[in-house]
């Protein structure tokens, strides 16, 4: 997947751990203190993260469509064995060089 859209290096980061399921790399961006929620519900990171991103039904995002707000927000089709593929918007909070917040969720329409 390109990611030459991506403007943020941590962000950058985060998306390429994600593609490769690399889950240590992954793991090591975040704060200790992370807020997650997905579709609005709060979620715990590493749970969400195994379950979602690096379970045998692994999801990852098979291209980045924009991006926007200095490059903390990413919109980008996910997909998933379990769910399919549908787009998608990534909306990170970075602090102190870490991810402190991320939020993410279907897009409608």
């Amino acid at each position: 997947m390109a990611t030459d859209k991506l403007m943020h290096p941590v962000v950058k980061a985060a998306i390429e751990a994600m593609s490769h399921s690399d889950s240590e790399a992954w793991f090591a961006l975040f704060s200790k203190d992370v807020s997650l929620t997905d579709d609005g519900e709060s979620c715990e990171l590493v749970e969400w993260s195994n379950t979602e991103l690096f379970s045998d039904e692994k999801g990852f995002i098979q291209g980045v469509e924009r991006v926007e707000d200095k490059g903390l927000t990413v919109y980008a089709r996910f997909h998933s064995a379990q769910w399919g593929t549908f787009p998608t918007f990534w909306k990170f909070e970075i602090r102190n060089g870490k991810i402190s917040r991320l939020d993410v969720g279907m897009v409608d329409g």
